[in-house]
């Protein structure tokens, strides 16, 4: 027999016999998958808790815009204003 054709036998067997790293990876995919969700909704809990919620006005509080703060009363009038171009 020639040193090829025992070469082939062997590596055949080899390739049938191992196991694959990537059946390993395939199975813990869920897990991954659930790893990452949970870590995401982590992610936009702690995104969510930066917003300016809590100073917000109450509604009705500034109906007059004249009531506004100075600061929020210039952007405004900065926004309304006539463009320069």
């Amino acid at each position: 027999m020639s040193s090829l054709y025992l070469l082939s036998n062997v590596t055949v067997l080899a390739a049938e016999e191992g196991h694959s790293i990537n059946e390993e990876l395939h199975a813990l995919a869920p897990v991954f998958g659930v790893v990452a969700f949970i870590l995401f909704l982590a992610m936009l809990f702690i995104s969510m808790s930066f917003a300016s919620r809590g100073k917000a006005p109450a509604v009705g509080e500034y109906g007059d815009p004249a009531q506004l703060p100075a600061d929020e009363q210039a952007m405004l009038d900065r926004v309304h204003s006539a463009p320069r171009h």
